[in-house]
């Protein structure tokens, strides 16, 4: 019966998250995106089929207004995959959790109740052979990245992503202006990394809007990393910057002075991850 509320919720998570990615492509292609949630009988004339992968979680393809280049699908599929991917990963481990749980309390069951178990069951330990499990950080706040290499700031940005809980990363470019200028739009997206290179690039309206999305509670909205080649106490004093949206985004403050390397080889990312997995204060 767990098993079967695990799945059902697993599944409507799924169907959720793939909506806003259709979405997001529709707002970015500038056309109309069904999901198919039926395997289609016959090849479609426009969009594309997902393999047996995606297709497991009843997530067949997508009929297009428009044809769809071999770019675009292969854009498109990777997307998908990364984000049902990860939703499998964690109902995998989900499952698991509850199976070592149920094989531990039967194999306690009978003890007296006087006595405490001190050995767990063989299942649950990790042989010191294998590999550590990755550890994911569930990140809560928006963040600033300072660094003059601009290379740096992507590299840190996608580094963050590969060690958080979030499947999906943008460019927040990459979104249409209609996207980028729409407040219920943005909150869409759901729970995603929304990456924007450079702070000095956006418009003050576009700055307007990312402010007010971060007054928004960060677990079902985009969390923003944002990044400046320029230093902050020059971004303080530029008339093209919205003083409280980098004032929201300096609680969250990462300057590299050294080159990105030296932080990803010394394990420093760690004590960003830990920083920025915290509720402000």
């Amino acid at each position: 019966m767990t098993e079967n509320i695990q799945k059902s919720a697993a599944s409507s998570r799924a169907l959720r998250s793939a909506r806003v990615l259709k979405a997001y492509f529709e707002h970015k292609l500038n056309l109309e995106l069904e999901l198919l949630m039926e395997a289609p009988s016959e090849p479609l004339n426009e969009g594309m089929q997902f393999d047996l992968n995606v297709g497991s979680w009843g997530i067949w393809g997508l009929k297009s207004s428009a044809p769809l280049s071999d770019k675009m699908q292969s854009e498109i599929s990777a997307s998908f995959h990364s984000l049902l991917g990860a939703i499998d990963s964690s109902e995998k481990r989900q499952f698991e959790l509850s199976r070592l749980q149920e094989l531990y309390e039967k194999t306690t069951a009978n003890l007296p109740e006087n006595v405490i178990p001190l050995h767990r069951t063989k299942t649950t330990r990790i042989p010191a052979h294998s590999p550590k499990r990755k550890k994911s950080w569930m990140l809560k706040q928006d963040c600033l990245i300072e660094s003059k290499a601009v290379l740096d700031i992507h590299k840190m940005a996608l580094e963050l992503h590969d060690n958080a809980s979030r499947p999906v990363f943008f460019n927040y470019h990459d979104l249409d202006k209609d996207v980028r200028l729409n407040l219920s739009e943005l909150i869409s997206l759901g729970a995603v990394n929304l990456f924007v290179p450079n702070i000095l690039e956006l418009s003050h309206q576009e700055q307007d809007v990312l402010r007010q999305l971060g007054n928004v509670p960060s677990d079902n909205r985009p969390l923003l990393m944002v990044g400046a080649s320029t230093s902050f106490s020059q971004l303080r004093t530029e008339p093209a910057i919205h003083l409280d949206f980098l004032l929201h985004l300096s609680r969250a403050y990462i300057k590299l002075t050294r080159p990105f390397s030296d932080y990803r080889d010394q394990g420093l990312i760690h004590y960003f991850l830990d920083s920025l997995a915290q509720s402000p204060s």
